[in-house]
């Protein structure tokens, strides 16, 4: 329980030992895997009863799918005397648990050592809460399928030949590569959305015997007698409706209805001394390596008290009450905000706060991920971008084009405009930030813990 979701390997030769893993193992739903049945796994002490979902098997060297098993164990068992048939093929993530592990080295020991090392180095400093194995590839997978579309974006490459990095060098040529095109499965049938595999099927890799609908796609008749592409949009004003219909979809798609400018009349743009609906505030914050940034968060605090105050005498709506989604990228500034906010609320962090002052006018606040919101509205959303050194997966056109087009009255971006303006790699993200022309009271300033960490410097 002590290890964060590593496996775990136990070397020992005290069977009694061995027991009490086991027991304890499977009644919390650990997977734990005996290496070549050097411990007796069938005895009536050790099977699992039936209500605990933990599974124990046995397995050797000449099994099927030796590594994918091995490598999705919790828990790994073993004795000194068969330990040594298995050091090439453990995971380097692993935490060992042996009984003397000097006197069990040898030279397939000692290369296992330096793999974890080498794990350990390549894994140091990451901006990721999780570095698993499983995760590096995950992350990695799923942005190459973000930018599947941007040939010219250099990321794509380079994460390809990370994921081969990733891939151990250690195994045999034919299980590297039976690996590689189970990752290629997974990026071409599980991450493209059944809309897109139904418009252009899978990236078939091999020979389809049968082709079907989701391997090869709809047939083009039949595609153009069931494909509507919707022309207009009825959430937002047309000026925040704008850009993405611009930049995301050609001019296509996102036209505005005549009616929707009246229907987003607001008395609360007057707070802000411009008409404009997709606005840019400036903060020269700082990024953390945990993908936080406070000077963000305590602007998004400023601009909700802004709006609270607003709506204790402010205009209603249908639903009667405001709708604010503070979004953001990463999960640690999301954590921050849930904490500001409620901090400023005088509630304990969470995702849902409802604001009532006076019985007029309640506001339900939502502080969520960008990639979670998606398909949801809100009347103001708020983006909080964090980075502030290179971009991240902020170059995904596809969660840009999300945050955008979440807000129905105003959609306000907090960030270092002059960062991403300079910062091409994330393109559409750049051509925004140079359009958006700031506006009073959106002058660019420096905060005050700016200010103060450069007057220390000099």
């Amino acid at each position: 329980q002590g290890h964060r979701g590593k496996p775990i390997l136990v070397v020992s030769d005290d069977i009694e030992y061995h027991d009490k893993i086991i027991t304890h193992g499977i009644s919390i739903g650990c997977t734990i895997c005996v290496l070549d049945n050097g411990i007796d796994t069938v005895s009536d002490k050790k099977a699992p009863p039936e209500d605990v979902s933990g599974v124990i098997f046995s397995l050797k060297q000449s099994d099927d799918r030796v590594i994918s098993k091995l490598w999705s164990c919790d828990i790994i068992l073993a004795t000194s005397e068969v330990i040594g048939n298995w050091w090439d093929v453990l995971p380097h993530d692993i935490e060992v648990i042996a009984d003397n592990i000097e006197g069990i080295g040898d030279i397939d020991h000692y290369s296992f050592i330096g793999r974890i090392l080498w794990w350990h180095k390549k894994t140091a400093g990451s901006h990721s809460e999780d570095t698993s194995w499983e995760h590096e590839i995950a992350w990695r997978l799923v942005r190459c399928h973000e930018l599947r579309f941007d040939a010219e974006n250099p990321n794509v490459e380079k994460y390809k030949k990370e994921i081969d990095s990733l891939v151990p060098k250690f195994i045999p040529i034919e299980k590297r590569e039976q690996i590689k095109r189970q990752f290629s499965r997974i990026e071409s049938i599980a991450l493209p959305s059944v809309i897109e595999i139904l418009q252009k099927g899978f990236d078939r890799k091999g020979r389809v015997r049968v082709e079907t609908a989701l391997s090869a796609g709809l047939p083009e008749r039949a595609l153009a007698s069931r494909h509507i592409k919707l022309s207009y949009q009825h959430r937002m004003h047309p000026d925040i409706s704008r850009f993405p219909r611009s930049v995301f979809y050609q001019g296509e798609s996102l036209r505005d209805p005549t009616n929707i400018e009246a229907r987003r009349s607001w008395g609360f743009t007057r707070e802000f001394g411009t008409d404009r609906r997709l606005v840019w505030k400036h903060v020269r914050g700082r990024e953390t390596k945990r993908n936080s940034n406070q000077e963000e968060a305590d602007e998004v605090v400023r601009q909700v008290d802004k709006f609270l105050k607003w709506a204790e005498t402010g205009e209603t709506n249908d639903r009667g009450y405001w709708e604010i989604a503070i979004l953001t990228y990463y999960r640690a500034q999301e954590r921050l905000l849930k904490t500001a906010i409620g901090r400023h609320l005088g509630r304990s962090p969470r995702r849902v706060f409802w604001h009532k002052q006076n019985g007029r006018n309640p506001v339900r606040i939502e502080i969520c991920t960008v990639d979670r919101f998606q398909g949801h509205e809100a009347d103001y959303v708020i983006v909080s971008l964090v980075r502030t050194r290179g971009v991240g997966f902020l170059d995904s056109p596809n969660r840009l084009n999300v945050a955008l087009t979440r807000g129905r009255y105003l959609v306000l971006i907090v960030g270092d405009r002059r960062h991403f303006s300079k910062n091409e790699r994330a393109r559409a993200l750049n051509t925004l930030a140079r359009d958006q022309e700031m506006a009073p009271p959106y002058r660019e300033y420096t905060t005050r813990r700016a200010r103060s960490k450069r007057s220390v410097k000099k």
